[in-house]
């Protein structure tokens, strides 16, 4: 059976500039919350300070799989935030299915609710949530010592929850309709991102001269 699993983040960093890597990185960086789903069940959510989604845990450590919209965004998130600060087991890159790169492949649009849309599947990105989401990404300000101030009041936190349920809830829809990446598509996958994560090394000692 096949989970389902989407971060909402914040950071002074601007992700679409530094990169997932840099981002996940950055000392910053951090969760406001993760909503997940086995199978077709109703999406659930955690947020720092809950109890830790341990059904997930042992369906991950059974060897079952969780699928996520980009899924190398919730890979890095997941091992340089939630393992390192709240103390999550590493996810293992094998146990992960990556929905963009399936829609990718059968010559779909790669954004979440494009490809809802080509599939004819009627759950929906929510818009507004969507809004909330880019505000609550970057702090409201900074304080005199230079530390960020984020947007944490309640009703925008419970409003982010939604929207990142809702966002399980198509990638749930969609996951019925896109096909399984081929096995060798899959390793293609996985080489790709342990390419990634590793970098590449350099003789900077040429480059300069």
């Amino acid at each position: 059976m096949m989970a389902h699993g989407d971060f909402e983040t914040r950071s002074t960093m601007e992700l679409p500039q530094v990169g997932t890597h840099k981002y996940a990185l950055c000392e910053n960086t951090d969760v406001w919350c993760f909503a997940w789903a086995i199978g077709d069940e109703e999406p659930a959510v955690w947020s720092p300070g809950e109890p830790a989604p341990r059904a997930l845990f042992d369906h991950l450590a059974s060897g079952g799989l969780i699928t996520a919209h980009n899924a190398v965004f919730e890979l890095e998130i997941w091992n340089k935030v939630m393992t390192r600060r709240y103390g999550w087991p590493a996810l293992p890159v094998r146990n992960c299915r990556c929905s963009m790169s399936q829609a990718y492949a059968m010559a779909l649009p790669g954004s979440l609710d494009k490809a809802a849309a080509a599939l004819g599947i009627d759950a929906r990105k929510d818009p507004a949530g969507y809004r909330i989401m880019l505000q609550m990404s970057r702090p409201r300000g900074f304080d005199v010592l230079g530390d960020p101030i984020w947007w944490d009041d309640d009703d925008k936190k419970q409003r982010l929850y939604e929207y990142c349920k809702q966002d399980v809830r198509v990638e749930q829809a969609i996951a019925k309709r896109l096909l399984p990446l081929s096995p060798s598509e899959q390793r293609l996958w996985e080489l790709d991102y342990a390419i990634n994560t590793r970098g590449l090394y350099l003789d900077q000692p040429a480059i300069v001269s």
